[in-house]
């Protein structure tokens, strides 16, 4: 009687036929030294890099309404990082920093203008949203002697509510910003401006202006304030 004579299989098979069976199986593949599989999900316990010297080093295209990439990373890291502060052109983002697109819009919470001599208020009354909020002033000073400092300075204050002073020696004022520049020079007007970041609890302000010491104002001096919220 005939038999025919069975041959074991060689370890090489055996890696083959396991190597195929596990990637007929849709199971992960483990592609670390091996080769990266499509179609199937690829686990590797190393970096993996690819370098094109010649152009993008990989381009990814997707159908259907599903996202080309997605990236996922361990819970309070992020998924994505690069080591390059060139602008990307058309990135479309949903939060920048934390913020919505939305809580970025601008509203301007007053603007108005004040003469000297200081000290003195705006007499509009500024609506803040609560947000972060940004305060310009332009305006002059000078200095009516050759003593003290080298340079003259005029701070901003807010004090909450309708106040008819506002300054460093009222309850409850807060410093938002201060406009200075140097001058040597005695009883010659200077020009100063400012733009300063400042927060403060929603609500209606009242905008105070005070020259610091060494620093003289008179009616010539004219002082130009806006505050704008974003947010």
């Amino acid at each position: 009687m005939f038999r025919p004579r069975l041959h074991r299989p060689s370890p090489a098979m055996v890696v083959a036929l396991i190597a195929l069976a596990v990637a007929m199986s849709g199971t992960a593949y483990a592609a670390t030294g091996g080769t990266f599989v499509l179609g199937k999900a690829n686990t590797a316990d190393r970096v993996s890099t690819l370098t094109n010297s010649a152009g993008s080093a990989l381009t990814l295209k997707s159908g259907g309404t599903a996202p080309t990439l997605t990236l996922s990373g361990p819970s309070g890291s992020a998924p994505l990082s690069v080591k390059s502060t060139t602008k990307v052109t058309h990135l479309n983002a949903d939060l920048v920093d934390g913020s919505n697109a939305a809580d970025l819009s601008s509203t301007l919470a007053g603007s108005g203008i004040a003469g000297g001599p200081l000290p003195g208020v705006l007499p509009q009354t500024f609506h803040l949203t609560g947000q972060l909020s940004l305060v310009m002033l332009e305006g002059s000073g000078y200095r009516s002697t050759a003593d003290g400092p080298g340079f003259i300075q005029i701070t901003i204050f807010a004090c909450a509510g309708v106040v008819s002073l506002c300054g460093r020696d009222t309850s409850g004022a807060v410093p938002i910003g201060a406009a200075d520049t140097y001058s040597n020079e005695v009883e010659s007007h200077k020009e100063m401006s400012v733009v300063a970041p400042f927060t403060l609890p929603a609500g209606a302000y009242t905008i105070g202006l005070q020259a610091a010491d060494g620093t003289t104002t008179d009616p010539f001096d004219d002082y130009q304030v806006s505050v704008v919220s974003l947010g």
